[in-house]
């Protein structure tokens, strides 16, 4: 059962962005510069908002906008997606390391989730129990764990899901009732729904000749359940059957299949956060 559909959120109106951070084809370290920034994520509460400075090695921390922290350098390589739980813990997935490293809103290191997953990528949490999705890219898997439950957790291989349409995966994304996940194929060019015993529900794009899909990294469910998907070249709305609603915003990701780039929306304000790694810039519409 889908939530019901909602008043269309503002940023369908919106055609540039309100706020940005970094500086646009600059790359650097100060304070208020960006080196390929990546993910990037909104407090439940709107208060706080989370910038992965990639290859700074850093996650810059905002609060009302307002650069507040800017912590995880003594750990982090290259982290690369972020979520914030219910009760502002946040998660962040470094590739390097192929770890999940776990900081309170004071920027303080309280848990590695190391399972050592050899090419980690997107990371998804649910507002139900807290359970974290993982995407591993090597293993073409999703790791299930869950966080109240001592973190066990169980893997989806979507090798036994969707074989034919499974060749690179990058990021996964809980739908509004917390019992399916989206996932991006970035190879193939299409987007699987699964749920979360592994059975797939349907999918879309896979279609060289008439697809607007062209390498998709990041995904977010918004509070329609339609799809909001960040490819190479653009942001684009899906309803929750696949179908295409309009383009967002043309973006410049770059051509890099490890540039991975990030979007997320505030769930209060209804403003979108989205990452453009190759030219070093994040701005919000």
């Amino acid at each position: 059962m889908y939530l019901r559909r909602l008043e269309s959120p503002i940023y369908w109106k919106k055609n540039d962005y309100i706020d940005y951070f970094g500086q646009k084809n600059q790359t650097g370290d100060g304070q208020f510069q960006l080196n390929h920034p990546n993910g990037v994520c909104f407090s439940n509460d709107g208060k706080y908002f989370v910038i992965l400075d990639s290859f700074n090695g850093r996650i810059k921390l905002y609060k009302n906008m307002v650069l507040h922290k800017i912590f995880g350098q003594q750990y982090l390589q290259h982290p690369i997606k972020v979520v914030m739980s219910k009760d502002n813990r946040i998660f962040v997935s470094d590739n390097f390391h192929g770890d999940i490293f776990i900081y309170n809103i004071n920027g303080e290191l309280n848990w590695i989730i190391s399972e050592s997953f050899p090419n980690i990528h997107g990371i998804s949490i649910n507002s139900y129990d807290n359970t974290l999705a993982v995407v591993d890219q090597e293993y073409k898997s999703i790791f299930l764990i869950y966080l109240n439950e001592e973190y066990r957790y169980d893997e989806i291989i979507l090798d036994d899901v969707a074989d034919s349409i499974t060749e690179v995966i990058k990021d996964c994304a809980f739908t509004n009732d917390d019992k399916h996940l989206v996932v991006t194929e970035f190879n193939l060019n299409g987007i699987i729904l699964i749920d979360l015993f592994g059975n797939m529900i349907m999918s879309f794009g896979f279609n060289y000749l008439n697809n607007d899909l062209f390498n998709p990294t990041a995904i977010y469910v918004d509070i329609n359940n339609n799809y909001i998907v960040q490819d190479r070249f653009k942001i684009q709305l899906y309803d929750m059957e696949g179908n295409s609603i309009r383009t967002i915003k043309n973006i410049n990701r770059g051509c890099d299949m490890n540039n991975f780039g990030g979007i997320h929306m505030c769930p209060i304000t209804f403003k979108l956060a989205v990452s453009e790694e190759e030219t070093n810039f994040v701005y919000v519409l």
